[in-house]
């Protein structure tokens, strides 16, 4: 029992650390898709071509409803440090 403690919160410990790393990773290069996108190619709807553009330029209320379309419980996760 003990050991499945310390591996659950060895993994808690690790995964924010990765996901942390990804995020600001996408500070440098944009993606090449998103997981809207590749629900749309895998159910055979042709993707568009599209321009990636500052978060700055695009309103608030927008870049929210984006967030909640390629991840609905993203909000529901608590605050990224």
């Amino acid at each position: 029992m003990g050991v499945v403690v310390v591996l659950v919160l060895a993994d808690l410990a690790y995964t924010p650390l990765v996901r942390r790393r990804e995020v600001q990773a996408r500070r440098e290069v944009a993606p090449t898709s998103t997981a809207y996108m590749e629900q749309a190619r895998r159910c055979g709807h042709p993707v568009r071509n599209y321009r990636w553009v500052p978060l700055s330029s695009i309103a608030p209320v927008a870049a929210c409803a984006i967030v909640l379309a390629e991840e609905e419980e993203f909000f529901n996760k608590g605050t990224v440090s």
